[in-house]
């Protein structure tokens, strides 16, 4: 009997699952891989999408203060102070920034770039930025014709000037020298913002060197029953500018603080350098008129942290400037009129005195047309001179910010394009 043997055949599938499993490991691993990298990519877009928008949103902000600025305080006669350099959107915020450039400021049209900064948290990095081309058309009267040729600014001598007859100018007691440019300077400075206060308004000279200010602090033309002090007869300098020869600063608080008509070379012909009421103003001009970017008329007191920017005349009345007050401009004394300062006012610009009443006769024996108590502070200013002499037009004659409604407070403007500039 035979007997058949039965052989099964050897399996061929060795590892197989192990072939499998490792297949669909690297499929799971290559599909994790792109959901990471997917996740990864949105996730940067997000951000850099963000960062996009939050420049921007500073680019529109630092237009919108712009056109505020301008609605608010007038067309610009230099570099805005508030726009000097990199603002910060919100002040407790270094992350969110702008800063613009123009080539002319006092241009019209204005153009000005305006460029959105995202930043890190710290504000060192800039993350991403926006920049807006805005144009702005100065509209006097609303319409769009382009404002008059600019007059010339008034020349005046001095901080305080004084013709005509004597006068005694009294600075305030307080210890405003102590910043190095005296509380009745002579030294060029800048216009202070508007919306300043006290200590705030300020302004350093322009310029690192002061050695050579742009006036004295005092000019008068009367030497004899003039006064220079200070009140109470303190000893810190409060008046400084250039001194009596020309070449180099006066630190004084007595009459030897001011210049004089004796002071001044001779032209060719004999005749005086000294300045004098007609080539300050103007031989055979009109005499100056009140003109005040606020439109009013009349004004003879200024007090709390109000300002007024523009010519005032104060013809025989007493005009009194108190607590934080800020006047940008020029300041004419007439008919034996008086300024009377008390806190911590400021004037930019310039204070012209005539010592004189209407009729041409002398004012009274000791005529002190000027005197402060306090820290108040005349500032010579040829921002504020050339501003006073070309004033905007007054409030309610433009468009405001360009709605056509008429409100604005400052010069009337029209916004010709606002528009971002691809990169």
């Amino acid at each position: 009997m035979m007997v058949k043997q039965i052989f099964k055949p050897r399996s061929t599938q060795r590892g197989a699952a192990l072939a499998i499993g490792l297949v669909l490991l690297a499929v799971a691993s290559m599909v994790t891989i792109t959901s990471l990298n997917t996740g990864v990519m949105q996730e940067r877009m997000a951000a850099s999408q963000d960062n996009h928008a939050r420049s921007f949103m500073a680019a529109e902000a630092g237009g919108a203060r712009l056109v505020a600025w301008v609605n608010a305080n007038g067309w610009p006669t230099t570099i805005p102070a508030p726009f000097t350099g990199v603002t910060r959107v919100v002040s407790t915020d270094p992350s969110i920034t702008f800063r613009m450039t123009s080539s002319a400021w006092t241009a019209s049209p204005l153009v000005v770039e305006v460029e959105g900064h995202a930043r890190t948290p710290d504000g060192n990095t800039v993350l991403a930025q926006t920049r807006l081309r805005i144009e702005l058309e100065r509209t006097p009267g609303g319409g769009s014709t382009p404002p008059p040729t600019a007059a010339p600014r008034v020349n005046a001598p001095a901080a305080i000037s004084c013709f005509g007859g004597p006068c005694g100018i009294t600075a305030g007691a307080g210890r405003g020298a102590d910043e190095g440019f005296g509380t009745v300077s002579g030294f060029n400075h800048p216009i202070p913002p508007l919306n300043c206060s006290g200590g705030g308004c300020r302004m350093q000279p322009q310029g690192a060197d002061r050695t050579m200010p742009a006036v004295p602090a005092v000019f008068l033309t009367h030497s004899v029953g003039s006064s220079v002090g200070v009140q109470g007869g303190g000893n810190f300098n409060a008046f400084q500018g250039l001194n009596r020869a020309g070449t180099g600063v006066a630190i004084e608080n007595d009459i030897d603080a001011a210049r004089l008509p004796s002071n001044y070379p001779n032209n060719p012909d004999g005749t005086s350098t000294a300045p004098t009421w007609d080539s300050v103003f103007g031989a055979g001009t009109p005499p100056p008129q009140t003109s005040l970017e606020s439109g009013r008329t009349t004004l003879t007191a200024i007090g709390g942290s109000n300002f007024e920017v523009g010519t005032l005349v104060v013809d025989g009345q007493d005009l009194t400037m108190q607590g934080n007050a800020l006047f940008v401009g020029l300041i004419v004394i007439r008919n034996c009129g008086t300024l009377r300062m008390s806190g911590n006012p400021n004037v930019y610009g310039a204070v012209i005195v005539d010592a004189r009443r209407a009729n041409g006769t002398a004012c009274p024996t000791n005529y002190d047309p000027f005197g402060g108590a306090g820290t108040p502070a005349v500032r010579y200013s040829l921002a504020a001179l050339n501003r006073a002499a070309n004033p905007p037009p007054p409030p309610g004659t433009g468009t405001g910010t360009g709605t056509g409604t008429g409100t604005g407070t400052g010069t009337g403007f029209s916004v010709l394009r606002w528009m971002e500039i691809i990169q």
